[in-house]
């Protein structure tokens, strides 16, 4: 869209766990959301959408690697999962979701007798 805004940080934020949360359902891996969202787990893989940090259970330091795409590709290649990407979720703090609407029925036109 041209002439639309930068995304805030939480939008950007929010755009890296949907994204994770949405590939991770799309090849049927449980992911858990933790601390209202701002952790993700899968099995011992670590994703901080906030920082895009990726960590390891047990290991002492972080992945050097940041960000969604790289904790998705991480977590393809150990569990043998597709390396599809959703598309890139869009989110507004105001709106969380939007349903799709295939087409609307012709306005009503309303004529008053009196």
């Amino acid at each position: 869209m041209s002439g639309s805004r930068p995304l805030s940080r939480q939008e950007r934020i929010n755009n890296e766990r949907d994204r994770v949360l949405s590939w991770a359902a799309q090849v049927a891996l449980r992911c858990d959301r933790l601390n209202d969202g701002h952790h993700l787990k899968i099995g011992s893989l670590n994703f901080y959408p906030s920082g895009g940090k990726i960590t390891r259970d047990g290991a002492k330091s972080a992945e050097p690697d940041k960000g969604a795409e790289a904790f998705i590709k991480l977590v393809a290649t150990e569990r043998g999962k597709p390396l599809t990407l959703a598309p890139e979720v869009v989110t507004s703090p105001k709106l969380t979701s939007v349903p799709a609407v295939q087409s609307l029925p012709p306005p009503l036109k309303i004529r008053i007798v009196r």
